[in-house]
């Protein structure tokens, strides 16, 4: 094989461990046999001997200081007619034999593409729960100080906690509550990779495993965005609540802003990802007879208004229309493009202009509506009908996450009726509603300690004595070696 990287798009960016340490990479490339090409492929190359010296042809520069993450190690490499031997292709689904001869068990160069992409849900599946785990942490410090910072009270004196107020406790309850809801819907996702991943290694086949896999994609292309805007909005949100303090770089918060950004882009772009759902909820899923599963409304939880089986029969109602209209925008295209007379080409050019020039609010509105009724499903489970059935802290959880969810599409709901004026009036009360469940002191401080960060991730000063890291008596002098 010759690797080769001939112009600024073909090189490879934010390679991990790249420009320090590495002495192998894993490259996708286009795989050219016998002037044929047979679409992308992993091939195992070498870019660093043993005495760590670059390897000839390859090219590694370090990509620069980043706003953020400084730790990681990233490169860009660039190869130029890289030789290495037939075994570097990683053949689980293609080879080349002796003689030259390509061979693969998928067919298509699309298909191929697919299923080598489909490698990365692993990355995103991590991705997903490093944000989770910064989103527990930094709202643990945030309520901890809020807790423990005095203001005026009702006597004039600062003797009341700031988080003893409603103002922070709208700010910060909306997300702890997101945070419950979306761990329980992470916990369900890993366990369906885990479940298609021993199905895989025992070489399963079939309608069944194959419906299983799609769902893991939809659910691992769909969550990884979303943890990694939760977490932005939590990082941010909280910084600004805790004023001054949380502007210190020793209180943690800006390293989770940039770990947030860092999420939105790597192993795959947000948007792009739910391009990617919303691609196969329009066309794959219905192709291969993928149904999505029933939610709380369907199975006989139904409650009265602003309730969770409101909310879950809301969500699925806005799942439907947007994805049938989505669909219809679709269908459009192709006959537009089948009756010009063009062939297939004029056909996917209709097809490209309304999915990336007409309809992009449609597409990313169908995977937020598919995503969010997953999550809120998938929590419904453990609250509604699971373990944690009863418990009313959990319930306000669900339910509060559930309305600020829809409350951001109030204007479309109203608009196509899943909602009448009059609800919509109201649904600002019961989000407050939820809200005082939620952001009471002593809940707050208990979903906190649930979440089972350890004290060795909470060094942030305003997590711990914060008073004492302020004492004028021991200065600091601009450094927290202490802490």
């Amino acid at each position: 094989w010759e690797v080769h990287s001939p112009s600024l798009l073909s090189q490879k960016y934010w390679i991990t461990n790249g420009a320090l340490h590495a002495h192998w990479c894993v490259v996708f490339a286009q795989t050219i046999v016998d002037g044929k090409n047979e679409g992308v492929h992993p091939f195992l190359v070498r870019i660093r001997g043993d005495d760590m010296r670059v390897c000839k042809g390859v090219t590694i520069e370090d990509m620069g200081l980043k706003i953020g993450m400084n730790g990681v190690d990233n490169a860009k490499l660039a190869f130029d007619h890289v030789r290495c031997p037939r075994d570097a292709l990683l053949d689980r689904v293609s080879s080349v034999s002796a003689d030259g001869k390509f061979t693969s068990t998928v067919k298509g160069r699309r298909q191929r593409f697919i299923v080598q992409a489909d490698q990365l849900l692993s990355g995103r599946m991590c991705i997903a729960a490093m944000m989770m785990g910064a989103a527990k942490t930094t709202l643990t410090v945030a309520v901890r100080y809020s807790l423990s910072r005095l203001c005026v009270g009702p006597s004039g004196r600062s003797d009341t906690p700031i988080g003893a107020y409603q103002l922070q406790q709208q700010a910060l309850a909306p997300l702890l509550a997101g945070t419950v809801v979306l761990n329980l819907a992470l916990s369900e996702a890993k366990e369906k990779y885990e479940n298609v991943t021993k199905r895989t290694l025992a070489g399963e086949k079939g309608p069944s495993f194959e419906n299983a896999k799609m769902e893991l994609v939809l659910l691992c292309c769909g969550l990884k965005p979303l943890l990694s805007w939760h977490l932005e909005r939590v990082a941010t949100v909280c910084r600004e609540r805790c004023g001054g303090q949380g502007y210190l770089a020793c209180n943690m918060f800006g390293e989770a802003i940039c770990g947030a950004h860092a999420g939105m882009t790597a192993e795959g772009d947000n948007r792009v990802l739910w391009q990617k759902v919303a691609k196969e909820l329009t066309t794959a899923a219905v192709q291969t007879g993928w149904e999505d599963r029933p939610g709380l409304a369907e199975g006989g939880g139904a409650s009265g208004f602003a309730g969770a089986g409101w909310i879950s029969k809301t969500m699925s109602e806005r799942l439907d229309e947007k994805l049938q209209a989505l669909q219809t925008a679709m269908a459009s295209a192709y006959a537009a493009g089948s009756s010009g007379g063009g062939g297939g080409r004029e056909v996917a050019t209709k097809i490209f202009d309304v999915w990336m020039q007409k309809e992009a609010r449609l597409v990313q509105e169908v995977a937020e509506a598919f995503t969010e009724r997953r999550a809120f499903e998938a929590a419904a489970d453990m609250i509604v009908k699971g373990p944690l059935r009863g418990d009313r802290v959990a319930m306000a959880c669900l339910e509060l996450w559930g309305l600020r969810a829809l409350e951001k599409d109030v204007a479309w709901l109203c608009a196509h009726k899943k909602m009448n004026p009059d609800e919509c009036g109201r649904l600002g009360g019961e989000i407050d509603c939820r809200v005082a469940a939620v952001g009471k002191p002593e809940v707050m401080r208990a979903v906190c300690e649930a979440f089972g960060v350890p004290e060795a991730a909470l060094s942030a000063p305003i997590a711990q004595d914060w008073a004492e890291f302020n004492d004028p008596k021991k200065p600091t002098l601009g450094e927290v070696t202490a802490w």
